[in-house]
């Protein structure tokens, strides 16, 4: 990655990256969660301007250790979790492209180490999967402001299920009738059905068993109807599935996200599908590298490239505009890729530092 100062100036190469000569883009926003001790600054608001420049613009650090968060367009309002604060989710609306954060007030996440947020469809609801606990809180949201209500129900694992397990991803179906719930550590995907009238949940069942110690940490639902994506953190490995219409999940391919010559230590973090459902993106912490696959409607997987990452433990990335931003938790790089034709990836030699960067939103 091309050298950076503080401020996200490209030094030495002005406006060249290594993949050639800048070219003009809409400026982009965004916002970078961090973990806010030993000289952190909270959130951090960053642009892009049209010839790919970065620069810091502003940073808020009454909204400290925001490892994860999710914004709601309609209402302007970003929540974010607070993972250190004795876990609580908080809310923000956002005016000026993020110049301004007025606070909504904050609630408790009903256990430790909030670690994902979801939007319920229709944005009435806030769920929250605590990694401490093996819960995921239901919030209610007020219709006009969005400020968070404290939460109405507390998803738990089936009764009896030790150990303790690590709720470390949740989200609402497509079609809004069911939640799901990605449990590290009992090894599977929970499904619940979702009331939309009533806001409530019905009892759990296991929507996925994996093998014990594979350890499933983030899902992502693709654009292509009745298809999904686990990604798990013990075992490095990507596996599709097709959405049944009860809810359940049956597995039809599994692949690693590493090199099959690689021997060390890795634990997958982070999972992305494209648009248009053909392409999946993952990291892998530790190999320090992004894995690109294609992903067929029948539910096929191929590995297509593994791409170093630049930076050290790539524990988030967002795809934005025909590019891909790397958030790096160690040593506090946020660098840069395009996106080839293919889907594949090449990097621009373009990034910025922001300390200990944990999560990216766009604005």
């Amino acid at each position: 990655m091309t050298p950076v100062d503080r401020r996200g100036i490209l030094l030495g190469m002005g406006a060249i990256g290594v993949a050639g000569a800048a070219r003009a883009d809409a400026p982009q926003r965004m916002l970078i969660g961090t973990y806010s001790g030993e000289g952190g600054r909270g959130l951090e608001l960053w642009t892009r301007d049209g010839a790919g420049r970065y620069a810091f613009l502003k940073a808020f650090p009454e909204i400290a250790d925001a490892s994860f968060g999710v914004i709601d367009r309609t209402r302007s309002v970003l929540y974010v979790t607070g993972e250190r604060d004795k876990g609580r989710i908080a809310a923000w609306r956002v005016r000026g492209k993020g110049a301004t954060m007025t606070p909504l007030g904050s609630v408790s996440s009903q256990a430790g180490a909030p670690c994902y947020l979801a939007l319920s469809p229709g944005n009435s609801h806030l769920a929250v999967a605590n990694y401490f606990g093996d819960t995921v809180a239901l919030c209610p949201l007020h219709r006009q402001s969005g400020a968070i209500q404290p939460a109405s129900q507390t998803l738990h694992a089936a009764v009896g299920s030790e150990p303790k397990g690590h709720a470390h991803w949740v989200q609402w179906s497509p079609d809004g009738r069911h939640i799901y719930v990605v449990d590290l550590g009992h090894d599977e995907v929970r499904v619940y059905d979702w009331d939309p009238v009533a806001g409530r949940v019905g009892p759990p069942r296991t929507a996925l068993k994996l093998q014990t110690g594979a350890g499933p940490r983030h899902m992502a639902v693709s654009p292509v109807a009745g298809q999904a994506f686990v990604f798990t953190e013990y075992s490095n490995e990507l596996i599709a599935v097709r959405i049944a219409a009860d809810g359940r999940l049956e597995e039809t391919a599994r692949l690693s996200s590493l090199p099959d010559d690689f021997a060390g230590k890795s634990s997958g973090a982070h999972i992305v599908v494209n648009a248009k459902g053909d392409r999946v993106y993952v990291s892998n912490r530790g190999h320090n590298s992004l894995a690109v696959f294609a992903a067929t409607p029948e539910g096929r997987l191929k590995r297509l490239q593994v791409i170093s990452t630049g930076g050290d433990w790539p524990r988030f990335f967002r795809l934005m505009n025909g590019r891909l931003l790397v958030a790096h938790q160690r040593d506090h790089r946020v660098t840069e890729f395009s996106l080839k034709s293919d889907g594949t990836l090449t990097p621009t030699g373009k990034g910025f530092v922001a300390h200990r960067p944990v999560y990216i939103e766009t604005l």
